[in-house]
């Protein structure tokens, strides 16, 4: 719960344990008790923004208001009562508050991680009409667009550099998105638009020299933006991250103009089984290796934001994803000549190239596993990671693998921070601290990212 939240919980706390009986006999304190009511409720509004999942207890300060106004204008004593109900009344008004509060201790505002980087953050996006020559999703999914993220210099907070701005570009639709794809009525996310990130809009690039740029991928259902808290890290050390929303792959892309790419459940194969699913999902994967060389060649051209131009070093790559991305991202580092060094956050092998699990890659291989005690993947998904970082191996080149004991396979990204149940929910987090997991996650990204490129063997 933030900060006027909790204030708010806490003043209705105190006035069940010590309830005015009388306006009469103490006019200023009643007064004054109220007036603070208000005052917090007010800032909250104008501060915090209000969100569904609180109601209830908004609920509870205005009756209270109300009640105390109703006793103050007629100037009469707040009826008193007998020991035992007064008991009674305020134990069944503490468990109105427990349940008042409930909601919105279940389903938080999450606050990201600050990056800790010495630089400040900028963000913008890029949308790509795909090239003839990359495969199709699905008839009309011909395009793609990246969010981005890079090191700026710190500006100040105007309109048209929106700092701390909301997480989701067009949550309106995003929202709804996510919380049915995670089997919840389509209201039940709304309060993450009061979610702030610690990137501005279009902010100059710091520097003037070409900036290192990695990429991430989604997994299936993901989206862009689904981890931020790495992005804005990286980028506060000096990364320009690009991070794809997939066309068909991702929960939902929304374009500026308006046109909407759904998931697309048969682009996994679905209704396939067998051979005929796996060949799917490497068909998959040769189709986001092609639409992220695509927004590469983009950025290249000069095409996005203009801060960008000349500034991406396509030389110093290094490819990255969560899930379904990880796997993509080994082959796409293997295709692009520029790339140094590849990093999946609990990869699955699946879209990986299989002649790559043979002959591996020609630069540092790591992972960052979920704990296999939760049973995401089959034992055969590790094997296929150790297959890839053997034959990398032998080439004389680092691997390394983490496994986060206790950490599910969302708790790699911004899913971690939602809400204390998200395991309940269905959304693959397991009894790791969330943000403890998410610290490390920063760590060990950095540490692929200097100069050994390795991880040490298991945490």
């Amino acid at each position: 719960m933030r900060t006027l939240e909790l204030l708010l919980l806490a003043l209705l706390t105190l006035r069940l344990i010590f309830p005015l009986t009388s306006f009469r006999a103490r006019p200023a304190g009643s007064f004054a008790s109220s007036a603070v009511l208000v005052a917090v409720l007010a800032f909250h509004v104008m501060l915090e923004g209000v969100r569904w999942n609180m109601a209830l207890l908004y609920l509870a300060a205005l009756t209270v208001i109300a009640r105390d106004l109703w006793f103050w204008v007629r100037a009469r004593p707040i009826p008193t009562a007998s020991l035992q109900r007064r008991w009674l009344t305020r134990s069944a008004g503490v468990l109105v508050l427990g349940v008042a509060t409930l909601p919105g201790w279940l389903l938080p505002v999450p606050d990201l991680p600050a990056p800790t980087g010495p630089f400040a953050v900028g963000t913008d996006v890029i949308e790509v009409a795909l090239p003839e020559d990359v495969p199709r999703a699905a008839p009309g999914f011909d395009r793609a667009r990246a969010r981005l993220w890079y090191p700026a210099n710190t500006v100040e907070n105007t309109a048209a550099h929106r700092c701390g701005d909301t997480w989701l570009e067009h949550e309106a639709t995003m929202l709804p998105a996510l919380a049915q794809r995670a089997g919840l009525p389509g209201f039940t996310l709304q309060h993450l638009s009061h979610v702030r990130t610690h990137a501005c809009w279009g902010v100059p690039a710091a520097g003037d020299g070409t900036l290192p740029v990695l990429t991430f991928d989604h997994g299936r259902g993901g989206f862009a933006a689904q981890n931020t808290f790495l992005a804005e890290e990286l980028a506060s050390h000096g990364w320009l991250v690009v991070s794809l929303d997939h066309p068909g792959g991702a929960v939902l892309s929304v374009f500026q103009d308006g046109e909407t790419i759904p998931f697309d459940d048969p682009s996994f194969g679905g209704g396939l089984e067998g051979s005929a699913y796996d060949d799917a999902i490497r068909t998959l994967g040769e189709r986001w290796i092609a639409e992220t060389r695509a927004v590469l060649d983009a950025l290249e051209r000069g095409e996005g934001p203009s801060t960008l131009i000349g500034r991406i070093d396509r030389n110093r790559l290094v490819t990255s994803g969560h899930s379904t991305g990880g796997g993509s991202a080994f082959g796409l580092c293997a295709v692009e000549p520029g790339c140094i060094a590849t990093v999946g956050l609990d990869p699955w092998m699946l879209p990986t190239p299989p002649v790559l699990l043979d002959d591996g890659l020609t630069v540092p291989v790591a992972a960052l596993f979920s704990d296999p005690a939760l049973e995401f993947f089959e034992p055969a998904n590790r094997l296929a990671f150790d297959r890839l970082a053997g034959a990398t191996q032998d080439r004389g080149l680092a691997t390394g693998a983490v496994t986060y004991s206790g950490a599910g396979h969302m708790d790699v990204t911004d899913v971690a921070l939602l809400s204390p149940i998200a395991d309940r929910l269905g959304l693959y987090v397991g009894p790791a601290p969330g943000r403890e997991v998410l610290t490390m996650v920063r760590h060990d990204v950095l540490d692929v990212l200097g100069s050994t490129g390795t991880l040490p063997m298991g945490r």
